[in-house]
């Protein structure tokens, strides 16, 4: 009896997983119906249980949560930037209103960031997965967070005036979202 519920209890977790997961997909937007992206959710995750369960697994863990662990940097770069413009504060109306998504502008500019901090990260990780060119040539330093923080930053300072405005906002079907000094101060 105990085994059986051993095996049954892990069901009821993973179903929900795999059905946040899918539900993410979708508020990312992207276009796939709910029960292919849990499918391919499951997929995926069963795929790195089994390359994980294949020998030294906790080395293997280690590597994949270092490895998932690198894109923090470039984000962080990205969100400080975008901290900076808008002053280190909001409203919130201001939070309120950008919750819409019809009121988000494009943010390629930011994903643009992200990808090449992250890409610009790889000849110096030291990981169990991948060690890059620059990390074997200075004996396994792993510099990774310091150049991919770098690289994001100059790429986002130089794209985030580009950014093309949200079409919607120029025909008045969306609230300006107030953000800068609050009224209150």
């Amino acid at each position: 009896m105990t085994r059986t519920a051993f095996l049954i209890r892990p069901l009821g977790s993973n179903a929900m997983n795999d059905y946040s997961g899918s539900l993410a997909l979708q508020a990312a937007g992207v276009k796939l119906r709910r029960n292919w992206s849990a499918a391919l959710g499951t997929g995926l995750a069963f795929c790195l249980i089994l390359w994980i369960h294949g020998g030294n697994t906790s080395g293997k863990f280690q590597s994949v949560l270092l490895f998932s662990a690198y894109w923090i940097a470039p984000f962080l770069a990205i969100v400080l930037i975008d901290w900076h413009d808008r002053k280190g504060f909001t409203t919130y109306g201001g939070l309120s209103a950008l919750m819409d998504l019809k009121n988000l502008n494009t943010g390629w500019p930011a994903l643009v960031s992200l990808v090449v901090g992250f890409g610009a990260m790889v000849p110096f990780m030291n990981t169990g997965l991948l060690v890059g060119p620059v990390a074997k040539a200075l004996d396994g330093a792993d510099l990774t967070f310091y150049v991919g923080f770098v690289v994001a930053a100059a790429v986002h300072l130089a794209l985030h005036t580009l950014e093309v405005p949200n079409p919607a906002a120029g025909r008045g079907e969306i609230e300006k979202p107030h953000v800068g000094v609050s009224d209150t101060a």
